[in-house]
C-alpha cells in the first residue's frame, strides 16, 4: 500500500509545471563546411531555441539583435560554396524561419522571431563548436474563458424591447446575449420589471462600438499625448540625421550610401581601425532612435559591412564598418552626405 501511494505521489509531481519539460529537434544540416542542429526546449519557466554549430569558435561568431521585424543575425566564417537557403519552422515557438546567405567575407544566418518578446542571447563554446541559445520566458497558453460571459438577463431584454436597432451593440456583445435563453429573459422582465432609473447606468456600461465618442466621454479617458518611444525629440534649428539610404549611380550602377540630413552642415570622417571608420556631425541629433540599430547594406555593396548611428551630447556619430583593407570617402551632396567605397 505504501509503495502504491508513493507511486501516485511521484506521478502527481511529474504532472506539475516544475517537472514539465519537452525538447524537439527542428532542423539539422550536415555539410563538410557547415553543420548545425536546431532544437527547442520548453519547460514551466522558459522556452529556449538551441542552435549548435560545429567546427567554429566563439571568436569567429558575431550576433546582433535587430527590430522591425524582430530577428537575430548570426555571422559565421565564409564558405567556398554559395549558400542561400530558407528553412520554414512551423513547429517552433520562437522562430518562424531560419535564413542562410553567403557573402564575400561571411556566412550569415538570420533567425526570424515570432512576436515582440526580445530573447536573451547566450553563447556556450565547447570542443565541438559553439551553442547559441535564444532564451525567452515560458510562453503561456491563453485560454479564452471569459469570451462567453453572458450579459445579465433583465438588462439585455429591456434594452432590446426599448430600441433593439439602436441600442444593441454589435460584435462580441451580440454573441453573448444570444447565448442567454430568451424565455427566461422575458419572464424576468415581465414579472419583475427594472425601474426606469436603472436603465441609464446600464446603457452607459454597454456602449455602441460604432457610435462616435462625445467630448464629455473623451475628457477623463484620453491619456496625455507623448511622443512614440522610437522617435527622438529634435531641438529646433539643429540639423538632424533622417535616414540611411542604399542607392546606385546611373548608368554605372555603382553602389553608394546616402546619409539624409535636414540641413547642410559640417562633418568629419576619420579612420578608427582597419575595418572601422567614424563620421562625426557636430551639433546634430537623430530624428529617430531606430538609427541606433545596425543597418546592413545589400550583398552587392562590396567593402561595406554596416552603419550605426549614436547620439552624443553635442553631435551625432556614425560608425561605418568596412572589409579589411577597404577605404571609403565622404562627400557633401546638397543637404546630404554620400559615402563611397574606394576599394583597397
Amino acid at each position: 500500500m505504501k509503495h502504491f501511494l508513493g507511486l501516485i505521489l511521484f506521478l502527481a509531481l511529474l504532472s506539475t509545471p516544475f517537472f514539465a519539460y519537452a525538447q524537439e529537434r527542428l532542423l539539422e544540416l550536415k555539410d563538410p563546411q557547415l553543420s548545425f542542429q536546431l532544437s527547442e526546449q520548453l519547460d514551466a519557466e522558459r522556452t529556449v531555441a538551441v542552435l549548435k554549430i560545429e567546427a567554429v569558435t566563439e571568436q569567429e561568431i558575431s550576433t546582433l539583435l535587430l527590430e522591425d521585424p524582430l530577428r537575430v543575425v548570426i555571422d559565421l566564417p565564409p564558405t567556398s560554396k554559395n549558400k542561400h537557403k530558407t528553412f520554414a519552422l512551423p513547429k517552433s515557438k520562437i522562430m518562424s524561419a531560419l535564413r542562410m546567405g553567403s557573402h564575400a567575407d561571411k556566412l550569415r544566418l538570420v533567425a526570424d522571431l515570432r512576436g515582440q518578446a526580445i530573447p536573451r542571447i547566450v553563447l556556450n563554446p565547447s570542443t565541438e563548436g559553439v551553442t547559441i541559445e535564444l532564451v525567452l520566458p515560458a510562453i503561456p497558453v491563453v485560454e479564452a474563458t471569459h469570451t462567453a460571459t453572458p450579459i445579465p438577463v433583465a438588462t439585455v431584454q429591456i434594452i432590446g424591447a426599448a430600441s433593439e436597432a439602436t441600442a444593441t451593440p454589435t460584435g462580441t456583445s451580440v454573441s453573448q446575449s444570444s447565448a442567454t435563453p430568451t424565455a427566461t429573459a422575458t419572464a424576468t422582465a415581465t414579472s419583475e420589471p427594472s425601474p426606469a432609473p436603472t436603465l441609464t447606468p446600464t446603457a452607459t456600461t454597454i456602449p455602441n462600438p460604432t457610435a462616435s465618442p462625445t467630448a464629455a466621454s473623451l475628457a477623463p479617458s484620453t491619456p496625455p499625448t507623448q511622443p512614440p518611444p522610437s522617435v527622438a525629440v529634435v531641438a529646433t534649428g539643429s540639423p538632424h540625421l533622417i535616414n540611411f539610404s542604399f542607392e546606385y549611380t546611373n548608368p554605372e550602377h555603382a553602389p553608394f550610401v546616402r546619409i539624409e540630413l535636414s540641413d547642410r552642415t559640417e562633418f568629419k570622417l576619420s579612420k578608427i581601425e582597419d575595418r572601422l571608420y567614424k563620421l562625426t556631425i557636430p551639433g546634430a541629433q537623430l530624428a529617430t532612435l531606430t538609427l541606433k540599430l545596425p543597418q546592413f547594406p545589400p550583398h552587392d555593396f562590396v567593402g561595406l559591412t554596416f552603419l550605426q548611428a549614436d547620439q552624443l551630447s553635442d553631435s551625432v556619430e556614425v560608425k561605418i564598418g568596412v572589409s579589411r583593407g577597404s577605404r571609403i570617402s565622404a562627400l557633401p551632396q546638397d543637404k546630404d552626405i554620400v559615402i563611397k567605397v574606394l576599394g583597397k
